[in-house]
């Protein structure tokens, strides 16, 4: 292993299929006295650092907060076309492992770790040749005890992203994945006055989070990473705790069991 031959460490994300895994990773770089940063290259980004700001800065007390996203995905592409994020073996678990761990992770960037977590997750949509998880509901709460939930829907007829948080003051939405910079909507006496915050896109999307890693390691000012190793283990934490009723557990090597999934459309 890297961190075992004394050599920092930039992975992939989720960074593992399940948290456990994720626990030794971290383990061995800590250990090792050696850093390991994790690619939620969006905690870099100009659009989430300011949304951060505007948080707590401008929309009073956070109240709610509210996660959609709609896919076509499992409607437009195989199993073959979309390849091993539905292979649980590879991925340990389906495309909410890759695609909603970014965005579990920009809310744990915004608010801080996430607690009360339950979620519900089900195999629907009559697609073929997939026994992975395909929509996904949480609930959770943040370190403020603002109360949040999230639907993840991979077999809509429509494809949406949206982030919306609530506050006494004003109110903030904006998509994960897109590229357009988050709105700011405040009330006043002739109605809701809304605005796009300044927030350039990089040309490069990796690009702004590498440069903090690089600059961490060669020592520039104070630069530290802002994805390590042991903030993607808290997201990895979270989405056990998801998909631990779909999967009858997540502690043992599930994918060798799928007779024993939740892949019923009815509740046992």
């Amino acid at each position: 292993m890297v961190g075992a031959e004394g050599k920092p460490c930039f992975v992939e994300k989720p960074m593992a299929r399940i948290y456990d895994e994720c626990k030794q990773m971290v383990k061995v770089f800590f250990d090792n006295s050696l850093p390991l940063f994790v690619a939620y290259y969006r905690r870099a980004q100009a659009r989430f650092i300011r949304a951060r700001d505007i948080v707590n800065t401008h929309i009073g007390e956070v109240t709610s907060i509210h996660v959609r996203y709609l896919s076509r995905k499992h409607i437009d592409q195989s199993k073959k076309e979309i390849g091993w994020r539905v292979d649980c073996e590879e991925s340990g678990g389906g495309l909410f492992m890759d695609m909603a761990s970014h965005t579990l992770d920009i809310l744990d960037f915004i608010f801080g770790p996430l607690s009360r977590v339950y979620g519900d997750a089900v195999l629907a949509g009559s697609v073929e040749d997939i026994n992975v998880e395909t929509v996904v509901g949480v609930t959770f709460r943040t370190p403020k005890n603002v109360v949040g939930s999230c639907l993840w829907n991979f077999v809509a007829a429509v494809d949406d992203d949206v982030l919306d948080i609530m506050g006494t003051e004003g109110r903030l939405t904006m998509s994960i994945f897109g590229k357009e910079p988050p709105v700011l909507h405040i009330p006043g006496e002739n109605g809701t006055v809304s605005r796009q915050v300044t927030a350039p896109f990089p040309k490069y999307v990796h690009q702004p989070l590498v440069q903090t890693i690089c600059d961490e390691l060669r020592g520039v000012g104070d630069t530290k990473c802002p994805a390590p190793g042991y903030a993607a283990r808290r997201t990895a934490r979270v989405m056990d705790i998801i998909l631990r009723k779909y999967y009858k557990d997540r502690t043992d090597e599930f994918w060798r069991r799928p007779q024993m999934w939740d892949t019923s459309v009815n509740d046992k």
